[in-house]
Formats: structure tokens, sequence, C-alpha cells
């Protein structure tokens, strides 16, 4: 599923890995619109190990491909090294019903460097489900290989998925954070409604392939 890894803009910004860092003090830093993650990035420990930059991407938040009915499409979805299945099938499923909730989750704003980012809403906080919603500043600085290549979610020509994924890297303290998962949780991080597990030889009609 997705539209193939691309390069980012090879002009944007780049910044050693070493120059993103987390806040290790304990104090939860807000922005003025009273989102958490005022700066706009989340800190990055590369999995398999290699090199990580951080880049800042160019691209659009969604578009519009020929025979999608919306800008916001599952098959803008493309997982990296980063095991957050459990994360992009959940949005997949819920956007592939309701594309416009996921859309509704994203607002435009401004990091505390002033540059441009989205605050996002996900209920969750300091790593575990939360009833009462939380937004996140993310700002458009995406993990990548040195040739330019997405290193997580896949953000070519759009960026709404990574950054998703880089605001529930926000509420776990950092991309490790996320890396495996829980579906159910990932539910009610995106919904605010945990979901609910069910054994496939255990139901009355069985899914078969």
């Amino acid at each position: 599923m997705g539209k193939g890894r691309q390069q980012w803009n090879k002009g944007a910004t780049k910044t050693n890995q070493s120059d993103v860092s987390a806040d290790t003090t304990g104090v939860v830093s807000i922005s003025r619109d009273g989102c958490r993650n005022p700066d706009g990035e989340v800190e990055v420990h590369p999995i398999h190990g290699g090199s990580v930059i951080m880049t800042e991407a160019s691209a659009s938040l969604a578009s519009r491909d020929a025979g999608e009915k919306h800008s916001f499409s599952i098959t803008d979805i493309e997982q990296g090294e980063l095991y957050s299945c459990f994360w992009l099938s959940t949005i997949g499923a819920v956007v592939r019903k309701n594309p416009a909730f996921v859309q509704s989750l994203f607002t435009p704003t401004k990091d505390s460097e002033g540059r441009d980012a989205y605050s996002i809403t996900l209920h969750a906080r300091n790593g575990k489900f939360s009833a009462t919603p939380y937004c996140y500043v993310v700002n458009q600085n995406l993990p990548s290989r040195r040739n330019g290549e997405s290193y997580y979610a896949w953000a070519g020509e759009e960026l709404w998925v990574a950054l998703l994924e880089k605001a529930l890297g926000a509420a776990f303290g950092g991309y490790q954070g996320i890396h495996i998962g829980s579906a159910v949780e990932a539910f009610g991080f995106l919904t605010g409604t945990l979901g609910t597990e069910h054994a496939i030889d255990q139901m009355a009609d069985p899914i078969r392939a």
C-alpha cells in the first residue's frame, strides 16, 4: 500500500540528528494556542542503526490524485523503518471510512521558531490513552536518509501521514515510543474511543480468505 517511496526537496534545510533534542526537565511546554510540543520537534533514534537527519519537507499536507474521492486517502499510507503499523493501519481504516474526520485533526499553526506547522489533536498523553484530547504542534522537519528518502512514514508529495506519525511520537516522548504498539489503543488515540479485540476463530461467522 502506498505510492512508492520518493525523495523530498533536495534543497530543503537539513540538521544533524544531534540537533534534535527532547525536553528532559519534566516540564511540559505549552504553545500560545494551548498545544503541547510547541517547538514542533520529536526525538529520533535510528531503529536499525545508520544515519538519520531531519529534513524540512516542502510538500503539501494532502492532495487529491486521479481516481481519489478525497485528498486524505488510504493510498497515501506507506510504512517506513519504524514498526508503527499498529498506528498506520488504524489511520488507514479510519480514513477509508471518514477522511473528513482525519482532515479535521489538523490545524495550521506556527512552531515556537515561527516555522510552518500543524497542531494535531489526539487522545494520547505521556504514552497512554487519554479520554481528554490534547493537541500537539509538529513542524515539517521529518526523519530522512542522507539521500533524501523518508526514513519513517512516507512523505513525498503529501505530509499528513508522516505528520500524524510524528504527532503520536510527540505524545510518547519520541519516535522510539511508537516502535510497536496496539491497534486497540491506536484507535483510541485517533478517535477517543478504544477499539475492541475479537478472536476470529471464536466468531460465529469468521472471515475467510
